[in-house]
């Protein structure tokens, strides 16, 4: 059995749990799955194929434009194809773009190919698929979850504290994590034409989201 596939079988066998939330207008609402489970997958193809993260020079070779385009290159192969065959592997979760609804073939499929587009793009950062995946999804997860908090469509459903607690949480992850700090750093920079629907009055003015 490949990296990739031992990979995918234990993420997919010990998936995190999704838990229901009440956002501030009184409604239920479920945990994003894929918030999760890219996080979840990326720490899984580490430990499996014991790579290791702390690669300073090969993170530093990316401009922050490069970054964001390896978080669009997530967004483009992992999450933009629906399942084919999906599998309810938890009742709260039926989104056919959900990463636990895919079965194993499609995303290792998808994921092979995300780790090849960024080796031909950008082939210092990594040696292998599995290490260019595991950091791919790393910088994701840094990006995305900060830029969740400054949704306007978000925020209308989550409690204020929740998000500093993700800020801090995403903080403390990138003091030890250089790609997720990547990602974490470079997320004011994605989607620009998306600015004018985000509020980022709450984060602190010495935040490291503000490092250049």
């Amino acid at each position: 059995m490949s990296n990739l596939k031992q990979s995918m079988s234990k993420a997919m066998d010990n998936l995190p749990a999704i838990f229901m939330y009440t956002g501030s207008d009184g409604a239920e609402y479920s945990e994003d799955p894929n918030l999760k489970d890219i996080y979840h997958l990326a720490e899984t193809i580490r430990d499996v194929c014991k790579l290791n993260i702390g690669d300073t020079a090969s993170n530093q070779s990316l401009s922050k434009e490069q970054v964001i385009e390896i978080v669009e290159l997530v967004e483009s192969e992992l999450l933009s194809h629906p399942a084919v065959k999906p599998i309810l592997r938890d009742p709260l979760i039926s989104d056919p773009h959900a990463i636990r609804v895919k079965d194993d073939n499609q995303l290792i499929e998808e994921f092979d190919k995300l780790g090849m587009e960024v080796l031909k793009k950008y082939p210092q950062i990594a040696s292998t698929t599995e290490e260019a995946i595991m950091k791919s999804l790393f910088m994701w997860h840094g990006c995305l979850n900060i830029g969740k908090q400054c949704r306007l469509q978000d925020v209308r459903n989550m409690d204020p504290q929740n998000r500093m607690q993700v800020h801090d949480w995403l903080v403390s992850q990138s003091n030890s994590n250089p790609w997720i700090r990547r990602g974490f750093t470079s997320a004011k920079d994605f989607r620009p034409e998306q600015k004018g629907s985000k509020d980022y009055s709450w984060i602190p003015h010495d935040s490291l989201y503000w490092q250049a």
